[in-house]
């Protein structure tokens, strides 16, 4: 298929049975977003294909986010577990986010599960190993935009090495990830394709963003005329608070500046901490949050008319590149992904130092919300990774075990 657009070839009845896996159940704005974006683009391209997102819990450990769109638990990596998920499906990407790695003991803290219940969980199991050699020579399994964001090595890096040499497709969203892949010896091609999330405006169109904006601001969670500064940060930049929060009080301070909204993209990184500690130095600014049961659709609407964000959130930036908003990553933790981020968008505002968060907000507010309009040759790309998955989801189709 071309980039240029999904083919509308027909399928056989029925259309090739999809699973997509990855952390689906968790309270973070990007991996809400990943089932829902993989399904609107695969079906643009096989209108007749289901998708089947699967989680670690899924359903059993439901978030408000999630608006009710529930992942199916994958459950305990058990053979039999694995003959079932085979048995359900002809096609299975798993992805996007940080999901290449060993530590599930990571997991334990996210699902509110004792360390001994997280053990039986073992997602990477699922994320790395998948069907497991046997049973993908029937079900191909591929990597979708994933994220490695630690160094690979010992028992785990031949795990990947294998995982890899038998998948029709493997791709990653960033170049770290793909470089720690072929410093643990992967040898084949790995494809770099950019976050889904540089579609987001194909999920969500001006139009439904507008109407949200209005709601918001009928409930006094939006400034009702001019367009807010969005922050936002997880509990991980504690103790960066003290020198964020006097920087931002000081270049906020001036009566002329816009109002500031500020919003959580990730409860499971415990965002309200950082929030609700935020907002003790800035007394003086006009001040929203949003509604304690806040959707994927409020963050999306704060972020799309705000003008400007600042962040530590990756999709929360990406939110920000896609709708033409300027914005400030924070990367005072330096973690690849968000220099990396960085790099494909050619954002120059990467802050790595609170000493250089107040002279980037004052160019960001000198702009009045304007910024650089996106890249099409990422959106592109985006769409040249689809057209993939689509084609091998479709060939499954002929070839479906009875």
């Amino acid at each position: 298929m071309s980039a240029a657009g999904p083919s509308r070839r027909s399928l056989p009845t029925p259309g090739p049975r999809v699973g997509i896996w990855g952390t689906f159940d968790v309270a973070n704005f990007g991996d809400l977003l990943f089932p829902r974006i993989f399904e609107r683009e695969l079906r643009r391209r096989l209108p007749e294909a289901t998708v089947h997102p699967f989680s670690p819990r899924g359903r059993l450990h439901p978030v408000s986010l999630d608006g009710g769109s529930m992942a199916e638990p994958l459950g305990e990596p058990t053979p039999t577990r694995l003959v079932e998920l085979a048995r359900e499906l002809d096609f299975v990407a798993i992805g996007g986010g940080d999901i290449i790695h060993s530590c599930d003991d990571l997991y334990a803290a996210w699902y509110e599960l004792e360390p001994d219940q997280a053990d039986l969980l073992r997602p990477s199991m699922f994320f790395v190993d998948g069907l497991g050699s046997d049973l993908e020579a029937a079900i191909p399994v591929a990597w979708h935009s994933v994220g490695v964001p630690f160094d690979l090595g010992g028992e785990f890096a031949e795990r990947v090495r294998r995982a890899c040499a038998r998948r029709p497709y493997v791709s990653v969203r960033d170049e770290p990830s793909r470089a720690r892949l072929y410093e643990a010896g992967v040898e084949r091609d790995v494809i770099l394709a950019p976050d889904s999330g540089f579609v987001l405006d194909r999920l969500f169109p001006l139009e439904i963003i507008a109407q949200r904006r209005a709601g918001l601001a009928a409930i006094g969670a939006y400034p009702p005329a001019a367009a807010p500064l969005v922050i936002q940060g997880g509990a991980s930049l504690g103790g960066f608070v003290d020198g964020i929060g006097r920087v931002l009080g000081d270049v906020l301070s001036n009566g002329s500046r816009p109002p500031v909204l500020l919003i959580e993209t990730g409860p499971c990184h415990r965002d309200r901490e950082f929030a609700d500690a935020i907002a003790g130095y800035l007394d003086g600014c006009e001040l929203y949050r949003l509604p304690s049961k806040f959707t994927l659709e409020d963050i999306v609407t704060a972020i799309a008319q705000s003008c400007g964000f600042v962040g530590s959130s990756l999709h929360g930036s990406i939110t920000a590149y896609v709708y033409g908003r300027p914005f400030l990553i924070l990367d005072l933790l330096e973690q690849s992904k968000l220099s990396a981020l960085a790099t494909i968008t050619g954002a120059t505002s990467l802050v790595r130092t609170v000493s250089d968060l107040g002279p980037s907000l004052r160019r960001v507010l000198e702009r009045g919300g304007r910024a650089s309009a996106p890249r099409t040759h990422l959106s592109r790309l985006v769409d040249s990774h689809f057209d993939r998955l689509a084609e091998l989801a479709e060939s499954t189709v002929s070839t479906r075990p009875d």
